[in-house]
């Protein structure tokens, strides 16, 4: 009996950034791909938060609640970024 194969994971390097026309050419990777959750310890509370945030402004259109990304604070540097768990940010749509 053959076992079947084995799936290999896609170790393919980040896409380039999109040509728009109003796009900076400045490729900003999101957290998971950077840095992901090393183990659960550390996945289960950021879920419940992200999960009870969510909850909480599930009635209000205009604040997000994410987590899993960078928030970058300046323009053209991928390098000047913040990797919170979770985050709030309320007057912005979802």
């Amino acid at each position: 009996m053959t076992m079947p194969p084995v799936a290999q994971p896609d170790l393919a390097p980040p896409p380039s950034p999109l040509s728009v026309p109003d796009d900076d050419g400045v490729y900003y990777p999101d957290a998971w791909n950077v840095c992901p959750i090393d183990n659960m310890l550390q996945y289960i509370p950021q879920s419940y938060m992200h999960c009870a945030l969510s909850n909480w402004y599930a009635d209000d259109p205009m604040t997000l609640v994410a987590s899993g990304m960078f928030i970058y604070y300046e323009q053209r540097n991928s390098q000047a970024r913040v990797g919170p768990d979770v985050y709030v940010i309320p007057g912005v749509s979802r």
